[in-house]
């Protein structure tokens, strides 16, 4: 039989797993003796992350990295087995140990049995995951469910905390995205945009003010390990990074509110330290990605021993420093932070100047001194960590690429649409080869490399982006190229699959349709073809009716559909803007202005510097100058 064990660059401490075996000679020997033992990188294969849920999801266990499947030389799931990463190593051992000499023991005793077994049962899958037939809606029912859904999802927030509830513990960019783009959308009524402009104010500043941001290199952290954001895991990664930032800087321009845009920058700076490398690619983990804890909360004898007095005198108040650590013990029960401090604000820095009897401009001359010192320290211990080379990915190059377009509109600073177009166009040439484009920048083997369908749309999500800021029509152009390439390898039997047959290595049907690690690649497909059609650009009828999911599907679980709500938004309420090639540049400089993928910007072929202006359910409204295009991001 083949181990198989898919693991995830995004949940870096699956390397504890790796690490126990290791250090146990048994279980290696059993592994090499009785397996074709097989590591299979969950971001690249995104199809094997996906089932690895499916197949959690049969056995009624949450999914977690890494996780071990037994199967046939036929491809044929036997056993499976998700494994705690943050399980004591003697318990990892044992629960891997325990498991592997089961499946030995049924596979000596009756093979034939086994392989017949997992036939049936694999081919009873293949019916289950085909995607259902889709029932068309009319668009008043899509009306009725875009409201009742966001009506559903506002319910779900906390005005007390600031939280979103029944979220799970990762940072959640996208219903962020969601709720941002509801607060501006001119289309919805008053009381719909209000409920979402609370709902990511309030998120926003919570995660700010929480544990969620670091307060020494503005970096976001990937996951929660309570229930409100005083504590997180410590492994971050480029992409999240990206996901964060972006999301950031579009609450940011939704509101008008500069602390929030300053955040996504600093956020960006961070990004850009730690995951960057040459030529405008980005890896997805570098030496920050997995922090000792010691280097990311403190104890009083280093903090002391680090900090001039009066820095040590402000912070002590401002973060509420104790002797036996800072952190509740709601949000430790295992006491991981004992006599250990997290940077996370109990006091307002005003609060804690007029506390010290200092001014805020002292108190903030002060806070950031001891930042400065806090983060040598920090580089010192991250200096003995020990992690792979950096290794340039598409997927996060492209969300990069992404997440600047966002700054750009948001701030309207030209380095930042600059940096856009640069990494875009780095993408292209460092992943987009003749036999397609793959997940890594080199690779001895191909075909396991490959793009899966998630990452074909999210390429093509970023050449959207981009035309959004730039009105290039080149990145159309590469757009319309990528719906063919869907069409060509990944649409089989009306469904779009994550992997083409000629790299599949399991035999099931693998539909990505709600967001199960990342953004759902029907809902993305889903986005990116009505913003291709409000351009007036060919969109394959195939593939536009495979990027459909059931009103019902969506109504039961629309946390994990807020992606592809929003595909439905722009379907049923569009904002288009024409434009001619001769508008002048003031007009053209606020049409790229506009929040990303909210407005659609459409060059038409026609001359005489007007801008027309169609918004669904009113009248198409002529417009001449600047300062009416900058108004319509502003709807009353």
């Amino acid at each position: 039989m083949l181990l198989v064990y898919v693991s995830s660059t995004q949940q870096m401490e699956a390397t504890n797993v790796f690490d126990a075996i290791l250090r146990d000679p048994q279980t290696v020997r059993e592994i090499n003796d009785q397996f074709v033992p097989v590591l299979v990188d969950g971001d690249a294969n995104r199809e094997m992350g996906i089932l690895a849920a499916m197949l959690c999801s049969e056995i009624k266990k949450p999914v977690s990295f890494p996780f071990m499947m037994w199967l046939t030389a036929e491809g044929n799931p036997v056993a499976w087995l998700p494994l705690d990463s943050y399980a004591a190593e003697d318990e990892i051992i044992s629960r891997i140990q325990q498991s592997q000499s089961v499946v030995i023991n049924m596979w000596n005793t009756d093979r034939e049995y086994i392989e017949k077994n997992s036939a049936s049962d694999n081919a009873n899958r293949r019916e289950r995951y085909k995607a259902p037939t889709f029932k068309t809606s009319l668009p008043s029912e899509n009306q009725a469910l875009l409201m009742g859904v966001f009506r559903q999802l506002h319910s779900q927030f906390d005005h007390f905390s600031g939280n979103i509830d029944g979220m799970g513990s990762l940072l959640l960019t996208s219903i962020q995205e969601c709720f941002t783009q509801v607060a501006s959308h001119p289309a919805l009524d008053e009381m719909t945009r209000q409920r979402a402009r609370t709902v990511i104010s309030g998120n926003a500043r919570a995660l700010l003010s929480s544990a969620a941001v670091d307060a020494i290199d503005g970096g976001f952290y990937t996951s929660r390990s309570d229930a409100n954001w005083s504590t997180v895991t410590r492994d971050r990664n480029g992409l999240m990074q990206t996901r964060a930032i972006q999301s950031f800087a579009m609450i940011g321009q939704a509101l008008d509110d500069a602390s929030i845009l300053s955040a996504a920058e600093k956020a960006m700076q961070f990004h850009e330290a730690n995951f960057a490398l040459d030529g405008g690619l980005y890896a997805n983990i570098a030496a920050i990605s997995l922090m000792p804890k010691e280097a990311q909360c403190w104890s009083i004898e280093t903090l002391k021993a680090t900090l001039a007095a009066s820095e040590y005198a402000l912070l002590k108040y401002h973060y509420d420093w104790q002797d036996m650590g800072n952190v509740p013990p709601e949000s430790d029960p295992k006491r991981e932070f004992f006599r250990l401090n997290l940077l996370v604000p109990k006091h307002d820095l005003a609060d804690s100047a007029a506390h010290q009897s200092i001014t805020a401009q002292q108190a903030q001359a002060l806070l950031n001194s001891a930042h400065a010192k806090l983060s040598v320290a920090r580089k010192k211990l991250l200096e003995t960590s020990v992690l792979p080379p950096k290794v340039a990915q598409a997927q996060v190059t492209l969300a990069t690429a992404s997440a600047y377009a966002s700054l750009f509109a948001a701030t309207g600073k030209e380095e930042y649409r600059a940096k856009a177009v640069t990494i875009f166009a780095a993408f292209r040439r460092a992943f987009h080869h003749e036999d397609g484009i793959h997940f890594f920048q080199d690779s001895l083997y191909p075909t396991t490399t490959l793009a899966r369908a998630g990452l074909i749309a999210l390429a093509q999500q970023t050449a959207l982006d981009v035309y959004d800021i730039t009105l290039d029509e080149a990145a159309l152009t590469y757009g319309d190229s990528l719906s063919d390439t869907l069409v060509q390898d990944y649409l089989l039997d009306g469904n779009i699959e994550e992997v083409p047959r000629s790299a599949r290595f399991i035999n099931l049907p693998i539909t990505d349709q709600s967001m199960i690690f990342d953004k759902s690649t029907v809902g993305l497909v889903k986005q990116n073809l009505v913003r291709l059609r409000h351009l007036s650009r060919e969109v394959p009828a195939s593939l536009y009716q495979a990027a459909q999911i059931n009103v019902e599907k969506i109504e039961q679980s629309p946390l994990i559909h807020s992606d592809y709500l929003l595909g439905l938004l722009y379907q049923e309420n569009h904002a288009i803007i024409s434009l001619p090639a001769d508008v002048d540049d003031e007009v053209r400089q606020a049409i790229t202005r506009l929040p990303l993928r909210l407005f659609s910007r459409k060059l038409t072929p026609g001359n005489g510097g007007k801008v027309i202006y169609s918004l669904h359910r009113a009248d198409d409204v002529t417009i001449t100058d600047a300062a009416a295009i900058k108004a319509l991001d502003q709807p009353k």
